[in-house]
């Protein structure tokens, strides 16, 4: 193992955070997100772990950095995906949202573990950062609601766009737990659930705002 000669100029130490973070990202591919530890991401990047917090001052912040990474590329995904307004019902938004979140198993076992987990460890002086780039990403999310749904504005878009994180938050872990069948993730469950889900929590927002179609009424011509 060699320890990384200390980084000075920008460049560098971009250079020295990706390397952890490719670490990072390596380590979730064999472990889960509680089992990852920090000395195990210095072994991969092969430095030391005093190495690897002079870039990052806590495990959680290294993983919440991967956090952002992951989920801003999902977010650059879904807008060339999400179907223009009046294009999609809530069945087939939902479904196409379930499917982006599949495809992407290290989003969901970082943002599952956002709250309960990544937020937990945060320095002081960086919460106020943190919260705000997680913010961003939310409403990012809710605005690409809104461009499948224009009337569904403000709250309602917001909500949805933190309802998507919470139902992720409960279903992932079930699906990665020690008693669930082996084949949960490969046999599309997760993919069944989460747009179920999707969907109940899409339905009460969008149906006040689609107005029903009700015929003229029927016009005889006088005699």
């Amino acid at each position: 193992m060699t320890d990384f000669q200390r980084a000075r100029r920008p460049e560098q130490i971009a250079a020295r955070r990706a390397q952890i973070l490719a670490a990072a990202r390596s380590t979730l591919g064999v472990h889960p997100l509680g089992q990852a530890s920090l000395r195990e991401i210095a072994e991969r990047a092969g430095v030391a772990k005093s190495a690897v917090l002079r870039y990052f001052p806590t495990r959680e912040m290294v993983f919440l950095e991967l956090l952002f990474a992951e989920w801003s590329d999902w977010l650059d995904e879904l807008e060339g995906r999400m179907p223009g307004p009046g294009l999609s019902g809530d069945s087939g938004f939902a479904g196409l949202l379930a499917a982006s979140l599949d495809r992407r198993p290290l989003l969901c076992e970082l943002l599952a573990h956002l709250d309960a987990v990544l937020r937990r460890n945060v320095p002081a002086g960086l919460e106020p950062e943190v919260d705000a780039r997680v913010a961003e990403r939310g409403a990012r999310l809710a605005a690409l609601v809104r461009r499948s749904f224009p009337a569904m504005h403000g709250t309602p878009a917001s909500g949805f766009a933190t309802m998507t994180v919470v139902l992720l938050a409960g279903l992932w872990p079930a699906m990665r737990a020690a008693d669930a069948p082996a084949s949960a993730l490969q046999d599309g469950l997760f993919l069944e659930g989460l747009t179920g889900q999707l969907r109940g929590a899409l339905s009460p927002a969008v149906a006040p705002l689609v107005q029903p179609w009700t015929p003229p009424p029927l016009q005889f011509p006088r005699g």
